[in-house]
């Protein structure tokens, strides 16, 4: 199977090419433009939770493949999903175009918003790739997952997705899926989880669940720098 990662931004291509290693270098291309353009037989949807394709990508595709693509898709979520199609699970839909006949919907995240860590991004790309292969199809195209409302960065993302994808290409014999190593390469998530450990840390930060401050605007920055601080041990980075 050829697996075709799209971006149209130049900077997410250049972070997905520093990111495919020798194992899969002969399997996985890179290219810049527009997805639809593509020779593939499936594009990867990277939806919600519930399958509304009305804002980003998704749009595109409901305008280029026409409205019965998210009908059938929330049909089929409804009678397979159990009304919900969680983060890591995926869905084969049929387009009704003969050039690109199959959208796979992997979600990146349940309803739109911002995500803090690029795991999401890891499973839904994972599961896109075991989707396409589950059905042997012969070449697929990936967007950026978690690039646009998710505001993943361009190397968080590309190695998550590199690993998302390898992990669903050959899957490690008898031991956990890389689930940190998504991240590994990404110095702020790793200074965040601490050295040797192999998951992000998830602290209560004024009132919000987050593992930094990274994505905080100026008002939460300034709300956490003025708080009263108790000492815990450890250090809260906001440089991040």
């Amino acid at each position: 199977m050829e697996i075709v990662l799209c971006a149209v931004q130049p900077h997410l291509a250049a972070a997905w090419r520093e990111r495919i290693g020798a194992d899969l270098s002969n399997c996985v291309r890179v290219v810049e433009g527009d997805i639809l353009s593509l020779d593939v037989l499936a594009v990867v949807s990277p939806a919600n939770s519930y399958g509304f394709m009305d804002g980003g990508l998704d749009a595109l595709y409901t305008r280029f493949f026409g409205p019965q693509l998210q009908q059938r898709l929330q049909r089929m979520i409804r009678e397979q999903a159990n009304g919900e199609l969680l983060v890591g699970q995926a869905l084969l839909v049929e387009t009704d175009y003969p050039p690109i006949p199959w959208c796979i919907s992997a979600p990146t995240m349940r309803v739109p918003r911002v995500l803090e860590t690029a795991e999401p991004a890891y499973l839904a790309t994972r599961a896109a790739v075991r989707c396409a292969l589950d059905a042997g199809l012969e070449r697929v195209a990936i967007p950026g997952m978690g690039t646009g409302t998710g505001c993943l960065a361009p190397r968080e993302a590309a190695a998550a997705m590199a690993w998302g994808i390898r992990d669903a290409l050959y899957p490690p014999a008898g031991g956990p899926y890389h689930l940190g190593g998504a991240m590994d390469h990404d110095t702020s998530t790793a200074k965040a989880r601490g050295p040797g450990v192999p998951f992000e840390r998830v602290r209560r930060i004024t009132g919000y669940l987050v593992g930094t401050l990274k994505r905080f605007n100026n008002a939460k920055r300034a709300e956490e720098r003025d708080r009263v601080k108790h000492a815990t041990g450890g250090d809260l980075d906001d440089k991040q």
